[in-house]
């Protein structure tokens, strides 16, 4: 039986490609040979390989290159660096987590939440307690710029209510990354709305980590609202003054080693006793609560003997006046104050001072706001008698820096500071003090 041929053919193989031989693979020439030399010369004139030894001899790296054209030299050898580790600059997650977390420090709070949406290692370093330091809440208002300075504007009632919602946030914020604070800086009205904000505050120092919390700035009286919500009115002084004393326990409670103090005060026995109870006090700035409240030598005695470390002390203060005759004047005693700064005093008159470790002294003659008062009558002090007798080592009178003989001799610099600081008989004109 015969077969049949099939029909079908295979389809030839595909053409091999042949390789394109780069130019690089090539040895260049080290030399080149001369024409005019014989055939001896020209057979030595051959082009030859240089050699390892010979390479070495003349491309080798100097121990004092770090980083050349790409070339990672450590120690004599060269490695060639990826295109990667090239483009990536400065190995900052290789660094230790200490020195991480110095760099974020320096960041403010708005940019740590942003950093901590790159990845998840930042993420969980932002997280850290060490980060979170400060309580800021004024920085939450609604701010504008006026003359180049800026200040917290009345916010509408729409804002006002999304401002609450941010520091309800924000405190619940600091609480879940257990902050440990070293500073709080805010300005409510404690007693508004039933206590609102005392209760948010009281909660976020029992907490966060506030045993270390060290400078306390803060304003009890004023929360910037607008006048819809203003309700102050209807509170009493008093009234506002018992929650200034639940504010002061509760942070006694929390964090007692606070040492700096920025507020307005009432001078009240209570407010002077809760006060008293933080003994590492080394900066206090008081300011004016009620101007029709006077402030009694016995509350300045008091103050200043709970305070056996106070070294600066800014007192804003308005004496009352109930009888010409009998205007007070102030004596001011402490072993261990060197700044003393009285310049947003009103009527607040010095008879004599006991500072034997002052440096530093600031005072201004405000516009007199008091009746018309013979000054004969209330026999005012100079004040350079008054520092020459108890302040010895002072350097600062306001801006300008004392001699070291200024006990001994008063130059016209001194003096003209005097006659715009001083209420004497000899640097103020006039019979009248205003």
């Amino acid at each position: 039986m015969k077969t049949r041929k099939s029909s079908y053919r295979l389809p030839p193989p595909p053409p091999k490609k042949r390789k394109k031989k780069s130019n690089h693979c090539k040895p260049e020439p080290t030399c080149k040979s001369t024409s005019s030399n014989s055939g001896r010369n020209r057979q030595n004139s051959k082009c030859k390989p240089a050699t390892a030894k010979d390479s070495n001899q003349s491309t080798q790296p100097t121990h004092q290159s770090v980083v050349i054209q790409g070339l990672n030299v450590t120690h004599g050898r060269t490695t060639r660096q990826t295109a990667s580790s090239c483009e990536a600059g400065f190995p900052f997650q290789s660094l230790p987590t200490e020195c991480l977390l110095k760099v974020f420090s320096f960041l403010t709070d708005v940019e740590k939440c942003q950093c901590a949406r790159v990845c998840k290692v930042w993420a969980q370093l932002v997280r850290t307690p060490h980060l979170w330091v400060k309580a800021d809440f004024k920085k939450l208002f609604f701010t504008m710029e006026k003359n180049g300075v800026e200040t917290i504007a009345r916010p509408s009632a729409s804002e006002y209510q999304r401002m609450k919602s941010k520091i309800r946030n924000y405190v619940f914020h600091l609480v879940s990354r257990r902050a440990l604070l070293k500073s709080l800086t805010f300005s409510f009205d404690l007693q508004e709305g039933e206590e609102i904000w005392l209760k948010l505050l009281i909660h976020c120092l029992h907490e966060t980590n506030s045993r270390e919390l060290g400078r306390v700035v803060f304003n009890w009286v004023h929360t910037p609202h607008p006048y819809m919500f203003s309700d102050s009115a209807s509170h009493t002084k008093s009234s506002r003054i018992l929650s200034f004393h639940k504010f002061l326990t509760a942070l006694h409670h929390a964090c007692p080693n606070i040492k700096s103090f920025a507020m307005p005060f009432d001078w009240s026995p209570l407010s002077l006793h809760l006060l008293g109870l933080f003994q590492n006090v080394k900066y206090l700035e008081l300011y004016k609560y009620w101007v029709f409240r006077g402030t009694s030598q016995s509350a300045i005695n008091k103050l200043l003997d709970q305070f056996p470390n106070l070294e600066k002390l800014k007192m804003d203060v308005a004496v009352k006046v109930k009888e010409c005759e009998s205007y007070p004047q102030y004596t001011i005693s402490s072993k261990s104050l060197k700044e003393l700064d009285i310049r947003d005093s009103n009527g607040f008159f010095l008879w004599s001072v006991t500072l034997p470790q002052l440096l530093s002294f600031q005072v201004n003659r405000a516009c007199w706001s008091g009746p018309m008062i013979d000054r004969d009558h209330l026999k005012i002090p100079c004040l350079y008698t008054v520092l020459h007798d108890g302040a010895p080592r002072l350097q600062m009178y306001n801006e300008y820096k004392l001699d070291e003989d200024w006990r001994v001799l008063c130059n016209p610099e001194l003096e003209q500071a005097l006659k715009a600081t001083c209420f004497c008989k000899k640097h103020k004109r006039g019979a009248l003090i205003y």
